[in-house]
This record gives structure tokens, sequence and C-alpha cells, in this order.
């Protein structure tokens, strides 16, 4: 089944890169430690054929679609993939204009929406008539710019609406909690809002986290090229195929849709990740299955950024209220950890029927929210990724945006409340009501996370 990928504005664009770069070098190089060559012949297959079309002379071509308001990022992505030779986007499948949206979500919405929306939807259509088997878009986009977030947002709305039947699936990047640029808290309210009314499943990744994932690593002067290759590899970790076909019988997106969001209440999704190590320290690495997923539970509940930031201090609780935990009037605004809904777990690579998972199925982990029956998946995949002798991956439906979500809202109201730079959002069409609107939104997102 074939993914449309949409990428929208300069975060979207450049991830997107990466993200089509990881699955091509992932799929197309030999493993290290190699799965016999049938399985990897038709592992190649199903990742190319899900993300791109094979052209002649091995060359393969993006199935995608690329979006901005300036034509400068877009055309360095293009020339940067091209001078590759090992694959390309389509000739015809991007839209741009010469101005920008200035981080300015209204005007990325109705001004630029209206001139953009209906081209930009037909060159989706045209990307979906080339696929022998449709699934559904995966929009990248950031969560408070402008053209990625304003412009995302109407895209995806329309999206919703001209192609009702398929799976949407949103992955935006949550800005620095210090602040990108002075809307960045109007802007994520207002995208937040719209998306959990049009997407099936909003996958988010935070610029904090990935910039402490990069120090990690030991990149010194951590730039955004850095974190966005950390976020596709994140990415790229969960798209690349497993055993959900023959388990479950859905494409990826219906079967993460299927998995992670059991409720349309809860739509928000992290990425958890073991092991993530640099190029030089790959031969050094050993990689056992206790060791990897008591690491991933330890991620998980302590929310922490990779595994060199874990706070090992953090424990379950068999209830949510302990003195660790913290409360308002009318429910816990915070447990003593980040308690899930609902966890899928990735394991790719060697021995995987000695992997024992208990840990990541106990009980404590989660809400009582939904059935528990309900809560815990597992795919498998027996041939490795990125050359990761083992590897794990859990996508994970639980509080860990509570605290960014709410920071956001708070100093969203604030400013609002005070008249700040509202005036530069009318002046495109977005109301007062509109802001108290998607307040509304994201508050009640915030309030059903708090309670479970």
């Amino acid at each position: 089944m074939s993914v449309v990928t949409v990428q929208l504005g300069q975060c979207g664009n450049q991830i997107g890169a990466n993200l089509f770069s990881y699955i091509h070098k992932d799929a197309c190089q030999q493993p290290r430690f190699t799965s016999n060559s049938k399985e990897n012949t038709i592992y190649q297959q199903e990742a190319i054929n899900t993300f791109f079309t094979p052209l002649k002379n091995d060359i393969f071509e993006a199935k995608a679609v690329l979006v901005d308001m300036e034509s400068k990022v877009i055309q360095k992505t293009k020339n940067t993939v091209n001078n590759s030779g090992l694959w390309r986007y389509p000739s015809t499948s991007e839209y741009y204009q010469q101005q920008g949206s200035g981080n300015n979500w209204a005007l990325g919405y109705h001004k630029n929406g209206q001139l953009a929306c209906q081209s930009v939807i037909e060159i989706c259509r045209q990307e979906v008539e080339k696929c022998d088997r449709f699934s559904g878009f995966l929009l990248l986009m950031s969560l408070a710019g402008g053209t990625g977030s304003g412009l995302g947002a109407r895209i995806s709305n329309t999206l919703k609406d001209e192609f009702p039947e398929s799976t949407i699936v949103s992955h935006v990047v949550w800005p620095f909690p210090s602040g990108e640029v002075v809307l960045q808290n109007y802007n994520a309210v207002l995208t937040l809002s719209h998306l959990q009314q049009s997407s099936d499943i909003i996958i988010g990744q935070q610029n904090k986290l990935l910039q402490q994932t990069c120090t990690a690593l030991g990149i010194k002067n951590v730039s955004m090229d850095a974190i966005n290759s950390v976020a596709s590899h994140n990415l790229a970790s969960i798209f690349q195929p497993s055993d959900k076909s023959s388990n479950l019988g859905l494409d990826i997106l219906q079967g993460l849709d299927q998995t992670m969001s059991l409720h349309p209440a809860f739509k928000l999704v992290c990425i958890k990740n073991v092991p993530l190590v640099s190029d030089k320290s790959m031969d050094y690495t050993t990689y056992h299955w206790p060791a990897l997923l008591k690491r991933l539970r330890q991620l998980l509940i302590s929310d922490s950024a990779c595994e060199s930031c874990i706070d090992w201090e953090v424990a379950t609780s068999r209830s949510s209220f302990n003195d660790n935990a913290q409360y308002n009037d009318r429910y816990v605004t915070q447990s003593s950890f980040n308690k899930s809904l609902s966890n899928l777990l990735i394991l790719r690579g060697k021995d995987l029927h000695t992997a024992d998972t208990s840990i990541l199925q106990d009980k404590s982990l989660y809400s009582t929210t939904l059935p528990y029956a309900f809560v815990y998946n597992q795919w498998n995949q027996c041939r490795v990724f990125n050359n990761y002798e083992k590897s794990a991956t859990l996508v994970s439906n639980s509080q860990t945006f509570n605290r960014p979500l709410n920071d956001c809202i708070q100093k969203a109201w604030q400013m609002f409340n005070t008249g700040a730079f509202v005036h530069q959002y009318e002046k495109y069409g977005l109301t007062e009501n509109d802001f108290i609107d998607s307040f509304a939104v994201a508050e009640q997102i915030y309030a059903d996370y708090c309670m479970i």
C-alpha cells in the first residue's frame, strides 16, 4: 500500500528529505547482520513500494508533494536530493509562491490557504492516482510556524474532506519552550486544534528532546539539520516494514490508526527509540534484548529524550493519587510518571523469540480508560534497521505532551488577554471567537490526557 507524503513549509520539507533518504538507505543497503536473501528482498520491495515509485536505472521517485510559500527551500531540497543520484522528487509535484507566511498562522491558513489549497489538493490527487493501492497521507509540518502550521492545517482539513476514507497521519515538530518566534504559542494552539479534527493520528516530536539527543550523540553546536536527522530516523523506525500486515491485515497507516487511536479524544503519540548511537560507536555497541527493553521502559515512564538522559529514579505507581502527583480541583495535572493510554512496540533484528516484553505490558504503566486487552500491541521484523543488530521503537499514546501543551496554552492565554498581536491575525480573517474556539479544543485535549 502506498503512502503519499505531503511536505509543508521549511520544517516539513527538510524532515521529508531526510526521511526518504533514511528509508531508501535502510532498504537498499546490505545489512551487516544479514537475514536470508529472500526476506531481505521482500523487505526492500515493501519499503520502496510504500514510499517510492521505481524508475529505470535503479532510480526511485518519492511519492511526495512539496509545499512552501517560498521557492528557496524546495529548490535546495530537490537539488540536494537530485545530486545524490539515488532517488528524486517528482518534477511536477511541488507548489510554491514568492512570499512566505511570516510566522503568521492566519496568513498561512486564510490568505495563502485560499490561494494554494485547491492547487495543492489537485497535485495530491495526481500522486494518489499514480498509486496502485493507496493507503493515506503522511503530513510533515511544524506546529508553530506560518506556512507549515497555518497552510498545513488548511490542507489537512481539505484532504479529510476530499479523501474521507483515507488515513491521515500528521507529524508535527514542537517548538523549543524558550521561543523560536514570538507567535509560536498562538500558532501551536491553533494548529493542534485543527489537526485534532482532521488527523487520525498526530505524531509529535519536541525540538527540546531532539536537541538533547543530538548532544548525547556527541554532536557539537547542534544544528537544525542534526535535529531534523534524528527526527527522521525516529519516523523511519516506525514506517519501515514489519509483520503488521500478516497479523492485522492492515497497511502501515491503517495499522497505526487501529492500534494507537482507540478513542477520538486521544490522538497525540510520541516515539521512543533504543538504541541510538553515533556511527563511530556502532562497532562497539552490544545488543541484548533485556537491557534494551529495560531502558525503553524507563525512557517511557521518565519521558526522557534518550538513553543517556534517563532518570532512573522515576517509578510507576499502582495509583495515580500519590505523594509525587500534582493536582488541581478537577483532576491530576501530572502523574508521578508518564502514564500511557496505549503503546505499540516494534522490535527489529536478531533473536526476536528471546525478547521478553512483559515489562512493557505491565498494567501499572497504563490508564484504566481503555480495556487492558487493547492497550498493548507488538510488531516484529527479523530484518535489522539501520544496521543495528537489535532495535526497539515504542509508539506511545501517553501523557508526554501534557507539560509542553499546558505551557503553550498558558502563554498563549497571557498574550491573548492583553491583546498582544491579535490584530495581526485579525488582519487576515481570524476572529477572537476563532481564537477562543481553538483554546477550548486545546484545553480539552490537555484535560483529557490529565484524566487518564
